[in-house]
């Protein structure tokens, strides 16, 4: 209905304008006597020429804007305005890839191990082949991601300390990580007594056991004798097995071995661990060297030791040093490797006998024979307290 009314009421103004303009610009009759009087005033005959061309503009005008009032709906009304659509806002930019390194969960290593498992969990979007890197340096490891993220199995090798990771998409940019801020800690187990530290050593590259113990006297001879086993059971019969001397026994080691080990010489240095060991050989494999750590508190004699020996390490089967290197030369005890002083107290064998075992607890104004008969071949003293463990 409104839009017939505006048909009509438009085709209605434009029929009265064409009328009116028509009679409008119709020039008036007039006689020949008024065109003469007109000339002799100075009348200008182009003037109405003008006057309708300036008629005729401002007809033109009033017909835009009655036009633009009918349009509008003036005189009746007329159709609603039209709205041009509005178009979506334009998409931002294209999410690119992303990731994050969440939870994490570092590791304890076990004892004579050099690595470890921690857990960290990973958030992905689209992200092609991503990878995490754990550590630098010597303990670096790259691991490859899946897409999925989720739980990842970190190996940690090394040190303990902490260790970065850095998350990467495939083409290598970081994407978590590069401020050095997310990190994963790896330690040794837990292992820590009065007598015993689980602790990290660097030279085998593992953690160890390392134990602690008061000074010990031990002494080595050509004894032929049957050791008992943990177990309480017989061991087999071996020659220069470690005896430890207290008060006035010499009482050999357990055989902890699980071998039959003979021919035995000891250490006078210490192992990584900072036990003393015995040095035998094996008969069954043709007399090999074997290395056998003595453990100083339990009073046995180790499974072989089987890491590098520890640099300058040293072990005899016999006494050593040249004349004159003991202290107590002129007490008749010319040579290292044939004492062993413990608190106050020296075990000893006398240069004029040495299938005496003796010991002095009064800077050799008395003695007292502990034993006699075997040749005594070695003594050796070790000692690892707490506050010296790095010794």
């Amino acid at each position: 209905m409104r839009s017939q009314m505006t048909s009509w009421s438009f085709k209605s103004a434009r029929r009265h304008f064409r009328q009116w303009l028509k009679a409008f610009c119709k020039p008036k009759p007039r006689s020949g006597a008024d065109r003469k009087d007109r000339a002799m005033n100075g009348y200008n005959f182009s003037r109405p020429q003008a006057k309708r061309t300036a008629s005729i503009g401002y007809a033109a005008t009033t017909f835009v804007l009655l036009a633009l009032l009918t349009g509008c709906g003036g005189g009746g009304g007329g159709e609603e305005p039209s709205v041009p659509p509005v178009s979506p806002p334009a998409s931002g930019p294209a999410t690119g890839p992303s990731g994050v390194i969440g939870a994490r969960t570092g590791c304890a290593t076990p004892v004579d191990q050099s690595s470890c498992d921690g857990k960290v969990t990973v958030t992905l979007s689209a992200v092609t082949n991503p990878t995490l890197t754990v550590g630098e340096g010597d303990t670096e490891s790259v691991i490859a991601l899946s897409r999925a993220g989720g739980e990842v199995t970190v190996p940690l090798k090394g040190a303990p300390g902490e260790r970065k990771l850095v998350l990467r998409a495939g083409d290598g940019t970081v994407l978590d990580g590069g401020d050095g801020k997310k990190t994963i800690t790896k330690r040794c187990v837990d292992g820590t007594t009065d007598t015993t530290e689980v602790k990290w050593v660097a030279d085998v590259a593992k953690c160890i056991t390392v134990y602690y113990y008061p000074r010990t006297a031990y002494v080595f001879t050509d004894e032929v004798f049957t050791t008992e086993k943990p177990d309480g059971t017989s061991g087999p019969i071996a020659v220069g097995w470690p005896q430890v001397l207290r008060g006035l026994t010499a009482t050999p080691l357990k055989n902890g071995t699980g071998l039959q080990a003979t021919g035995c010489g000891g250490s006078i240095t210490k192992l990584w661990n900072g036990l003393p060991f015995a040095a035998c050989t094996i008969p069954a494999e043709n007399n090999r060297r074997a290395f056998f750590p003595i453990d100083v508190t339990g009073g046995v004699v180790l499974p072989e030791y089987k890491d590098p020996l520890p640099p300058g390490s040293e072990w005899y089967t016999s006494s050593y040093g040249a004349f004159g290197d003991s202290p107590f030369t002129a007490q008749g005890v010319s040579s290292l490797g044939n004492y062993a002083e413990v608190g106050g107290v020296v075990y000893y064998t006398p240069d004029v006998n040495g299938n005496q075992l003796r010991r002095t607890t009064d800077g050799f104004a008395t003695s007292e024979l502990i034993k006699e008969g075997p040749t005594v071949l070695l003594f050796t003293v070790h000692e690892n307290q707490k506050s010296q463990s790095g010794n």
